[in-house]
């Protein structure tokens, strides 16, 4: 059982990172914290997912995550380009990554995000920027 975190209330944010694990599997820790992520959905709470991470939070909300039927599974460098939106701009993260950047980045997944869920919001957009 996952164990929950009783008072939320003092926290800024929640990041939930990879996994060896598939975001569309129905494990029960998995379906367990899709519903404490629906529960500090309303709150102020902020809520940050890197790889199956947003995949995860993606799904509580109604979205699908999906093998990635056109590349298969991707592994190795790739470009990205950095992109801050507007609502952080001034914050901590936007002083080490400037707007723009253009970064080779270690990936390795073989799954992909393919409808965003409801409330949710994809930092790059799918597609990139």
């Amino acid at each position: 059982r996952l164990t929950y975190l009783e008072n939320t209330a003092e926290l800024d944010a929640i990041v939930c990172m990879g996994s060896a694990k598939s975001a569309y599997d129905d494990d029960p820790w998995m379906l367990q914290l899709c519903e404490f992520f629906r529960s500090v959905g309303d709150t102020r709470l902020k809520v940050y997912g890197s790889c199956f991470g947003h995949q995860l939070i993606n799904k509580a909300f109604g979205g699908t995550v999906t093998k990635n039927v056109d590349h298969g599974f991707v592994f190795g460098a790739d470009e990205i380009k950095i992109c801050i939106p507007e609502d952080i701009a001034g914050s901590a993260i936007s002083g080490l990554l400037v707007d723009g950047t253009k970064l080779k980045m270690l990936q390795s997944h073989g799954d992909e995000l393919v409808r965003l869920g409801e409330g949710t919001d994809c930092w790059p957009p799918p597609g990139g920027a």
